[in-house]
C-alpha cells in the first residue's frame, strides 16, 4: 500500500482527507451501528478547530506505518505560555476495532471546548486529545466493514498491539502474547512501532500530570499497575477518582479496580 504523503499542516491534511478517494468510504449503520468513518471524525474535529482557533491547536506528533499523520489537539484557554497549568492526555484507538474510544475522545474535546471559558475549574488546564493513535488500523477496519466484512483486528499495520508496545511491563513472554501471538503481539521491542514512538516523544515534550486511555469491551475503569499486584503511591487518589466516576453515571453500571488485580499480572508479563 502506498504511503500517505508528508503532511504540511492541518489544513493540507484536512483538505486531502476530504478529497482523496481513499477516505470516501461509508459504513452501513444498520449493520454495524452509527459509527463515524475516519473522514467524518476529522470533519467533526475541524468544526471545533474553526470555532475555537485560539484554544484548540492541532499538533502533528508523528506518522503511522503507512505514513498517516497522527494528531494531538491541544485545548486550553490559558493565554500566558508561562502560566502554571495541569496537563492531561486523553488517548484512544490504540486498538483498531475500538471505534467507540475515538467517539468518546472527540466528545470530551467538544465538551471541554464548550465549557473551558465557563467552568473555573478548567481555567488553568491544558488537555491534549489524541483520538486516533492507530490510523492504519482504523482505516483497515473501515475498509473491511465497507466491504461487508467483519474481522477481529487489534494491531497496527504490522499487527503489533500498540497497547503492549510500551516500555513499562513490556514482555514477549507474557501468557497472552504466547497463547495468542497474532492478537497480543507486543512487537520486537518497546516503542518499535512509529505510533508508540511518536506518542513517547509527545509525552517527553509535555510531561503530562494525568493520562486517560479510552478502550472498549470492558465496562470498567482500570488503573495502575497492570503488570504487578503492587499498589502505586497514588492508589488512594485512583480509588477516590474511580468512585466519583462511577457515582456520576450510575446507569452504566461501571466497575473499577487495579489492572494487576483484575487481570492476573502473569497474563501481562
Amino acid at each position: 500500500m502506498a504511503k500517505a504523503p508528508p503532511v504540511r499542516g492541518w489544513r493540507s491534511f484536512y483538505d486531502r482527507v476530504l478529497k482523496d478517494q481513499k477516505y470516501q468510504r461509508s459504513i452501513d449503520p444498520k449493520r454495524y451501528g452509527p459509527y463515524r468513518t475516519y473522514r467524518d471524525q476529522f470533519v467533526r474535529i475541524d468544526r471545533l478547530v474553526k470555532r475555537y482557533p485560539r484554544n484548540i491547536v492541532p499538533i502533528p506528533i508523528g506518522a503511522s506505518v503507512d505514513g498517516e499523520t497522527i494528531w494531538a489537539f491541544r485545548a486550553s484557554n490559558v493565554k500566558d505560555a508561562a502560566e502554571p497549568r495541569a496537563r492531561t492526555l486523553v488517548l484512544s484507538l490504540l486498538h483498531s476495532i475500538e471505534f467507540i474510544g475515538a467517539e468518546a475522545n472527540i466528545a470530551l474535546l467538544e465538551r471541554f471546548a464548550a465549557n473551558m471559558n465557563k467552568n473555573p475549574s478548567l481555567h488553568d488546564r491544558e488537555v491534549h486529545f489524541v483520538p486516533i493513535l492507530n490510523p492504519d488500523g482504523y482505516l483497515a477496519v473501515e475498509e473491511e466493514l465497507a466491504n461487508g466484512k467483519s474481522r477481529f483486528r487489534r494491531g497496527n499495520r504490522r499487527g503489533v498491539d500498540l497497547n503492549r508496545n510500551f516500555s513499562v511491563f513490556y514482555s514477549r513472554r507474557a501468557a497472552l502474547a504466547r497463547l495468542l501471538p497474532k492478537v497480543y503481539d507486543p512487537g520486537p521491542r518497546p516503542f518499535s512501532e512509529p505510533e508508540t514512538s511518536a506518542l513517547r516523544s509527545h509525552l517527553l515534550q509535555y510531561r503530562f500530570d494525568f493520562a486517560l486511555s479510552l478502550h472498549s469491551f470492558g465496562g470498567r475503569l482500570l488503573y495502575p499497575y497492570g503488570g504487578s499486584r503492587a499498589r502505586t503511591k497514588d492508589d488512594a487518589w485512583f480509588r477516590e477518582t474511580a468512585k466519583t466516576f462511577i457515582e456520576c453515571q450510575p446507569h452504566h453500571g461501571y466497575k473499577a479496580g487495579q489492572i494487576g488485580r483484575f487481570l492476573s499480572p502473569f497474563l501481562i508479563r
